[in-house]
Order: structure tokens, then sequence, then C-alpha cells
């Protein structure tokens, strides 16, 4: 008890050369994250040139070719565990519109073709073992659909993926294909997900194909889609 009583004793007799010394060890401390803190900037803003420029090439052949993205790096004051940077991206649709915060200004269309590039870049890198996209389709057809489902092939050669979609094109490329259906009993709603048979997929994709009623011609049509999926993933697995 001596013992502590006389330490405490001296750190409060030397309070004032103890305080100048922390002082000047926190100037030192900060001066070199201030260093670091730039460093990383400079990276950053490297890194988000390379970044815009991929990500506006995926968005190209996902029919915005004339959509431009820049991610802005401004520094701030404030030390942070990330830094001393503030990121905004700033997004712009359509020629000639300005660029403004992707936040306030995005529609839900133009972020799902957004996330998606920015997955489709990101897919080798990240961690993220499961990735879940939910009706990503909105607002596309056509040759855009067959590229967003290739890039979500391309996505799930590297992560898991499990994609809602009523689009045919999507739909033929996945490796496994399962059906939700909804129903009533007892002004209950139950909601049931079964994975489906070769067959099964087939008439479904049919369906979003061509409506209700089932074809020879649907159905053909339907097979003729499952089997350029098929081949078009071999050719992704052989690019890779």
């Amino acid at each position: 008890y001596l013992a502590k009583a006389k330490e405490e004793l001296t750190y409060i007799e030397n309070y004032d050369d103890n305080l100048a010394k922390l002082e000047q060890e926190l100037s030192l401390l900060a001066k070199d994250a201030s260093q670091e803190a730039l460093i990383l900037h400079e990276l950053r803003q490297k890194s988000a040139k390379a970044l815009e420029m991929a990500i506006m090439k995926e968005l190209a052949s996902l029919s915005m070719a004339d959509a431009k993205l820049v991610i802005n790096l401004t520094l701030n004051d404030d030390f942070t565990e990330n830094g001393v940077d503030d990121v905004e991206i700033l997004f712009s649709a359509n020629l000639g519109e300005d660029l403004k915060s992707l936040a306030k200004i995005v529609s839900g269309g133009e972020l799902s073709r957004i996330a998606l590039a920015l997955k489709t870049i990101t897919a080798k890198k990240d961690d993220i073992d499961l990735m879940v996209f939910d009706e990503v389709d909105t607002g596309v057809g056509g040759k855009t659909a067959q590229m967003m489902a290739e890039k979500i092939a391309r996505i799930a050669l590297y992560r898991q993926v499990i994609c809602i979609t009523h689009l045919p094109q999507i739909a033929a490329m996945a490796d496994a294909h399962f059906y939700i259906s909804k129903e009533t009993k007892n002004n209950k709603t139950f909601t049931t997900i079964d994975e489906i048979n070769y067959d099964a997929k087939l008439a479904e994709i049919a369906r979003m194909s061509s409506g209700i009623d089932l074809t020879q011609a649907s159905l053909e049509n339907a097979e003729e889609m499952l089997t350029n999926a098929r081949k078009r993933k071999e050719l992704l697995h052989f690019d890779e």
C-alpha cells in the first residue's frame, strides 16, 4: 500500500511534466497519422478512377452507355478508423445531365444495374459468400436482360447467388431452379418454395416468355434458351 501511495504521489507531483510529455507524444502520433491518411487518400484517388472506369464499362453493356459515375473524395479534419476521407458517389444517367449525388437521384432500375456492375467487378476480391439479387431485372429486357444474366452467372463462378427474377433470360442461366408460390388457408397466407425438375423448369420459362398458355412453339423456344444458356455458361468458365 505504501509503494502504491508513493507512486500516486509522484504522479501528482509531476503532473505538469507528465501532461507535457503526453501532449508531445500525441502531437507526434497525430503527425504520423496525418501522413498515413494522406498516403491512403492518394491510393484511394487512384483506385477510385480505376473503379469509375470499370463500373461505366459494365454499365455500357447494360444499356447505360451514356451514364457517368464519379467517386468524389474530400479530406476532412477529423480522423476516423477509415482515415480522413469523405466519400460520395456522383451519378448522371443520361447525356447532358449534371452529376448529382447517387443516393438522391438514382432510380430502382439504375441502382440495380450499378449494384450488379459493382458486384461483377468485385466478385473475385470480396469475402461475401452469398449474394441475393431481388428483382434486379427491374425495367430491363431483351439484350440488356441477356447481358445482366451473364453478369450474374459470372458472379456465381465465385459466390453463391440467389436471384429472384421474372425474366426468362435470367432464369435460364441458373444452375438450380426453385418455384415460389402463395396460397391462402384459413385466412392465412403461406409461401411455398419447391425445387423443380427440368420439365417444370421448361414450362415456367416458356410461361415467362409467352404467358399463361403453353404452346409447342413456346416450349421449343424455352428449350432453345436453356441450351444457349448452358453454352454461354461453359464459355464463361472457359474465359475465367
